[in-house]
């Protein structure tokens, strides 16, 4: 009998654990309403209840049907780790700093850090073109209160 692949198990579990804490802080702390009134609750939880069920789904899969013979745990790399959550982390220290505009551009090239085959001109051009869409859809079609540049002094 071939054994199940603990990836899928682990990667299960671990969305069942994030939708049953979505579930029961939003039933917790918010107040649920009806489905003809919905109350600030009501679409954090039922995506909770939604999330565990597909976690279900997945880590119970691969007992039904096993695809390998050996398990082998996938290879670590941190690069792309580490690249994203700093990526996440300036995102939320700059953006109020120094606009959202410059912040897209340095976030877009640290992100880029997660590839191995980096590119410099291809990611200046990814970069200009996401601060534009974002300084259009966020700022002009959307009126978010970011600044999109804030200048010094």
């Amino acid at each position: 009998m071939k054994s199940p692949d603990m990836r899928d198990i682990a990667s299960g579990v671990t969305l069942i654990a994030i939708g049953l804490f979505a579930a029961i802080y939003a039933y917790a702390n918010y107040r649920m309403g009806t489905v003809t009134r919905m109350g600030p609750g009501f679409v954090p939880f039922w995506l909770g209840c939604i999330v565990a069920g597909l976690g279900t789904l997945i880590a119970v899969l691969p007992f039904l049907s096993a695809r390998r013979d050996t398990i082998e745990p996938p290879p670590f790399h941190p690069r792309p780790l580490i690249a994203i959550l700093v990526a996440v982390l300036l995102f939320a220290g700059l953006v109020t700093r120094i606009g959202l505009v410059p912040t897209t551009l340095i976030v877009t090239f640290v992100s880029a850090l997660a590839e191995r085959g980096f590119d410099l001109k291809r990611t200046a051009m990814l970069a200009v073109t996401l601060a534009a869409l974002i300084w259009v859809i966020f700022l002009l079609l959307l009126d978010m209160r970011l600044p999109a540049i804030v200048l010094p002094g």
